[in-house]
């Protein structure tokens, strides 16, 4: 495995430092994640996305319609 299969195949959830996560942002998560359990042969996760600056309307929106975890409180990150 390369370093870019590394990075993309290892993607467990996205962290936005600088700004809201977009619909984009989102849907390349989406698509991320689904290689990984892909990869990984697992049938059932739920994906989880921290953003410190919030989500737009339409990004949260979609992370509901597709069961994709999501949040701004740094509790769920456990630290």
């Amino acid at each position: 495995m390369n370093r870019q299969d590394e990075l993309d195949n290892n993607v467990v959830w996205s962290c936005a430092e600088h700004g809201m996560e977009t619909y984009f942002k989102v849907k390349e998560f989406e698509k991320k994640f689904s290689q990984l359990k892909t990869i990984e042969k697992i049938d059932r996760a739920v994906g989880f996305i921290f953003s410190r600056n919030g989500f737009t309307n339409e990004a949260e929106d979609y992370c509901k319609d597709k069961g994709i975890a999501c949040s701004e409180d740094e509790k769920w990150l456990g630290v």
